[in-house]
């Protein structure tokens, strides 16, 4: 195997990767649009800080409480962590929920919560993309430029005796 012809093997999996990245975060930002479009607005309450188990490095998830216009009550964890959290209990906080269905998917509206998902998702599919379109390139550009031809080998002069 060349390495022009793995370069350009790698840089069609960046592509193709970055592609499927790229489409991926474009189905996603339209879902969050849709959401925005059909949700309700409150106004909730952060009622306290919670650790995510997960994280190697703890991030905190702010728990809120809001009413919805029809007047029960709902309480949130948000899905949105952050290591040092611009939330702290008491604060209150803009949400937008789905008015039959408050319960499920309830979210801060903000930036992060909202678009940092389809956004770095789309931002790494822009890195990949470009990244294998950049070494496609340089081994396409390779193999089409002529090479000098091949010489047969020289024979070693040898010793007869």
């Amino acid at each position: 195997m060349t390495t022009t012809s793995h370069g350009g093997r790698l840089g069609r999996t960046f592509i193709v990767i970055g592609f499927v990245a790229l489409g991926s975060a474009a189905w996603w930002a339209t879902r969050v649009e849709s959401f925005i479009d059909n949700s309700e607005t409150a106004t909730g309450t952060v009622i306290r800080l919670e650790r995510s188990p997960r994280a190697r490095r703890a991030t905190y998830h702010p728990v809120v409480r809001f009413t919805t216009r029809d007047g029960r009550v709902v309480t949130f964890i948000s899905h949105y962590g952050e290591r040092h959290p611009s939330h702290r209990p008491g604060d209150a906080v803009p949400v937008r929920y789905t008015p039959g269905v408050p319960t499920s998917d309830a979210r801060i509206d903000a930036w992060g919560p909202l678009w940092s998902g389809p956004a770095f998702t789309g931002a790494v599919g822009a890195v990949l993309f470009l990244i294998g379109a950049v070494l496609f390139a340089s081994t396409a550009r390779e193999s089409s430029e002529p090479r000098a031809p091949r010489r047969p080998p020289v024979p070693r002069n040898r010793l007869v005796r």
